[in-house]
């Protein structure tokens, strides 16, 4: 609906599990730009690489990420070694993978621990049994989500504080959005609750348990500091179009990188859309600006990857 607001002629396309559709429309129909909102291919996030992959081939500009910017972004571990090694703090953390046996006897985190799928996205996986305090609760819930949920597994120190989220734009300028905060209201020890799957996509569960995000005034000193990791993090990742970086920040003052969501939600009332319109002032302002660095990433693109 904003894109066409803006005057824009658009053809609605599925992507599934084959790109024959994709390929068929793009064969026959001039496409200026392809707004990329896909969510997952072949069942599965990280797969979504495919698609900018065939469009980089095709040579079509696409909004958001280029495929290395997903591929290092959707690997949790991976992510977070790289981000590390540049001096910015991340939870300490393991990976069990689900074609393997989960063996515990070396294990050295200090618990509390939470445990994600290292490739999924959109709390996929997280409740309230993901933060686990001893080793047997840890193997069965690594057992759950290998056998139930067909994950691979990151486990991370539990990091106490509260959660925040910084949007990116991408392109020439990279421009930073302001940060956006998590709030659960009623609850007693907030630093202590994280984002489940069930209060980020049941509405009437977050409502009940006022669990929202609103923007959050920093001081100029930890504001800055927000954006410089931000920035890092996203030339690190090689992150090109939108995306939005999920921190801890502790009672202390310390900053801790949990993970980079490149392509985030865009709808009008995310997280990222309510950040971005803090700056450009309308919802198609700010799909405006999307479209304008997805072409200038096009263009800038060097002849070799784009043939």
């Amino acid at each position: 609906e904003g894109l066409k607001n803006l005057g824009h002629e658009v053809l609605i396309l599925g992507v599934d599990d084959s790109l024959s559709g994709l390929r068929e429309v793009i064969d026959s129909v001039k496409i200026d730009l392809i707004f990329n909102l896909l969510e997952q291919f072949k069942n599965r996030s990280y797969f979504d690489y495919k698609i900018t992959d065939f469009l980089t081939k095709k040579r079509i500009p696409f909004t958001g990420c280029q495929s290395l910017g997903l591929k290092l972004s959707r690997d949790k571990g991976k992510s977070k070694r790289l981000v590390k090694k540049c001096g910015i703090k991340t939870p300490e953390y393991a990976v069990f993978l689900k074609n393997k046996n989960i063996t515990l006897d070396s294990f050295e985190l200090e618990f509390p621990v939470i445990i994600k799928c290292l490739n999924e996205e959109s709390s996929f996986g997280l409740s309230k049994e993901s933060i686990v305090r001893n080793k047997k609760s840890l193997h069965k819930r690594i057992s759950y989500m290998h056998e139930n949920l067909d994950v691979d597994c990151i486990v991370e120190e539990f990091i106490e504080g509260e959660e925040v989220y910084m949007g990116f734009m991408g392109g020439e300028e990279k421009v930073i959005l302001e940060p956006r905060r998590l709030h659960f209201s009623r609850s007693k020890r907030p630093e202590k609750e994280i984002y489940t799957s069930k209060a980020k996509w049941s509405y009437s569960y977050a409502k009940k348990q006022k669990i929202f995000t609103r923007h959050r005034t920093f001081d100029s000193l930890m504001l800055n500091r927000l954006k410089r990791d931000t920035l890092k993090i996203c030339e690190l990742l090689k992150i090109s179009g939108q995306a939005r970086i999920d921190f801890r920040i502790t009672e202390k003052g310390d900053i801790y990188f949990l993970e980079a969501n490149p392509n985030p939600n865009i709808a009008r009332d995310d997280d990222f859309a309510m950040a971005a319109k803090r700056l450009f002032g309308s919802y198609e302002r700010v799909l405006r600006e999307i479209i304008n660095v997805a072409l200038e990433k096009h263009h800038n693109l060097p002849l070799d990857k784009a043939a």
